[in-house]
């Protein structure tokens, strides 16, 4: 069998396993909704963010421990939520991260500590791989081609 599917059985089986602790995955997915509703609607800001990225490293611990209720192999919706859980941990500092580091208003990010948009210094793209430590986030230029960017007046 591939190691890759060996590797992904036994993080299934170790969820699994854990044993009752008192806490429950819907809590957990629960703080990380209100967090993210709350700092990282379409207006948002660095103190925000911040608290935010502060949350998640919470959550995430808390997701290291929490127990599946129901232990079943068979059509468990208690792990698939648990699973779906983990990767939205996963994801979710990303979001926070990238939002933090643009230091400008565009598109779906109205930062009201930077209102404006700045095509001078953010004019590109944000590339976020999975580093060591955490997503690390790198630059691309973009290609202007048939449109020219613009600010959007409602």
């Amino acid at each position: 069998m591939d190691q890759t599917v060996k590797k992904e059985q036994q993080r299934i089986q170790e969820l699994l396993d854990r044993p009752q602790n008192g806490d429950r995955v819907a809590s957990v997915r629960l703080g990380m909704g209100e967090s993210m509703n709350r700092n990282l609607a379409v207006y948002r800001n660095e103190d925000g963010m911040k608290e935010t990225l502060t949350d998640l490293t919470d959550l995430q611990k808390r997701y290291g421990t929490v127990p599946v209720d129901n232990k079943g192999k068979i059509f468990n919706t208690d792990l698939v939520f648990a699973l779906e859980l983990g990767f939205m941990l996963d994801c979710a500092p990303t979001i926070a991260m990238s939002a933090l580091d643009r230091q400008d208003s565009r598109g779906a990010q109205a930062r009201t500590d930077y209102p404006d948009r700045d095509d001078e210094n953010w004019m590109k793209h944000l590339v976020v791989k999975k580093g060591e430590v955490g997503p690390e986030l790198t630059y691309a230029p973009v290609s202007i081609t048939q449109w020219t960017p613009e600010e959007r007046k409602y």
